[in-house]
């Protein structure tokens, strides 16, 4: 049996799930927040380490490390000043732990192969979490792109014993870290 429908399958559910609120205008405050930030940031209220909510108010922001508000403004710079900079951002940050959860599950010795790399998509996807922050531009998008880094790095030792999968590791912790803080 070919593997390709049960993919296109769990991208279906989850583009049936997240798609509507996804492409909806609106959003759960924080994500509105962290927007804002990030496209002040691109024209120039703020600086990296020194970002900046309002004048008044979040000036300055020092919720939450920098990480994703720095990528997140280097699209608003490339895109331009429109809500779907958001969108595009948390799709894309998404698609990419995707990409990273797959390639560490195919990696693995006892699990994985590509005719089986479906199945931690769909437990990916069906996490109610997931398709909420993917809509909502929450922190935790970035946060899953770099877990799933930190993933790969931990497959590519145990497959290859490769001393670069642990580096992988530590970069993924680290910039993590830079994402979300320590927890």
């Amino acid at each position: 049996m070919k593997a390709w429908p049960l993919y296109v399958m769990v991208l279906a559910i989850w583009l049936g799930w997240c798609g509507p609120e996804w492409a909806a205008e609106g959003m759960f405050m924080d994500g509105v927040w962290y927007a804002t930030i990030a496209r002040n940031l691109s024209i120039g209220i703020g600086q990296g380490w020194s970002l900046q909510f309002t004048e008044t108010l979040g000036n300055p922001f020092v919720s939450h490390p920098p990480l994703a508000f720095w990528l997140q403004s280097s699209l608003f710079s490339l895109l331009g000043d429109t809500f779907w900079v958001e969108r595009i951002y948390s799709l894309g940050s998404v698609l990419l732990a995707g990409i990273l959860f797959w390639w560490t599950w195919i990696l693995l010795p006892q699990s994985g192969s590509k005719r089986t790399g479906w199945l931690p998509l769909l437990l990916f996807v069906s996490m109610p979490l997931v398709p909420w922050t993917t809509a909502h531009n929450m922190l935790e998008n970035t946060l899953l792109l770099t877990t799933g880094i930190s993933c790969l790095g931990w497959a590519i030792y145990l497959h290859a014993q490769r001393k670069y999968g642990l580096i992988l590791m530590g970069l993924g912790a680290v910039l993590g870290i830079l994402t979300k803080g320590p927890p």
